[in-house]
């Protein structure tokens, strides 16, 4: 086989895989159901914060972080920076986007802002004792400030059914 018909059909088998993963990306993203309200319909994250069970699906994502970590091992590693911007075009599923342990005593300032485009999204950000406690305002900026009375990892979380979105988050920590 000539050298042309092996690009050919390399190109042929590429595109279809890619065809494939594109297509099953679509039919595992939960629907949007309620129109022009951004309200989440299938997903309870207060339910989900109790459970710690985190599944997304998303397609055409971009990440970046940066700035100092709090020390967090395993599960939550990942996500321990001071910084984070993140988008998709096409996202359903619920998803940490930023961990902080803290110690007990200390103020947690979270800088947060958010623009959804379309589909259903929820922001909130939950206790070292599993628990939501408190829920951010889509498409705005926002600081919310907590005291800390345990010490613990704090978790900021995304619930989205279809949404295509973009989110800045930035904390400080105060020690007392």
């Amino acid at each position: 086989m000539s050298r042309n018909g092996i690009v050919v059909i390399t190109s042929i088998v590429i595109t279809f895989f890619l065809l494939l993963a594109m297509a099953s990306t679509n039919f595992n993203h939960i629907e949007d159901t309620n129109g022009e309200l951004t309200d989440l319909v299938t997903i309870h994250l207060n339910e989900v914060a109790a459970s710690e069970s985190y599944s997304s699906m998303e397609f055409m994502s971009s990440y970046t972080y940066s700035g100092d970590t709090t020390g967090i091992t395993y599960d939550y590693e990942q996500w321990d920076h001071d910084y984070l911007r993140h988008s998709a075009n096409k996202i359903s599923g619920v998803k940490v986007i930023q961990a902080t342990k803290v110690a007990s005593s200390d103020r947690l300032l979270i800088d947060i802002s958010s623009e959804i485009d379309n589909g259903n999204f929820e922001i909130v950000i939950i206790s070292p004792q599993k628990e939501v406690i408190r829920s951010i305002l889509i498409n705005t900026f926002q600081r919310v400030s907590i005291d800390t009375p345990m010490a613990g990892i704090y978790l900021v979380v995304i619930g989205a059914e279809s949404a295509k979105y973009r989110i800045e988050v930035e904390r400080h920590i105060q020690t007392s």
